[in-house]
């Protein structure tokens, strides 16, 4: 996928966006950015918290510095 495919899942909010994250993010050969951006879907929601705060530490220890980097490290924060 692309990064403009990858913001776009990042955005929703649906259960589809999130299990074809889900789905690409398990792939070896993912973009990094699809953990982030399931991280950051994931987190939003009480029950699925805990899994979005470990795809967002996955993604701040394998990626460079940057401002995707920067907003995951926010996130974790909360």
């Amino acid at each position: 996928l692309s990064s403009i495919a990858l913001l776009y899942l990042g955005q929703l909010d649906s259960r589809s966006g999130k299990r074809l994250l889900r789905k690409l993010g398990a792939r070896d050969d993912a973009p990094l950015e699809a953990q982030f951006h399931l991280g950051k879907a994931l987190i939003k929601s009480r029950r699925t918290r805990r899994e979005g705060k470990k795809q967002l530490e996955r993604f701040v220890q394998s990626a460079e510095d940057g401002p995707l980097r920067d907003e995951a490290q926010r996130l974790l924060k909360r």
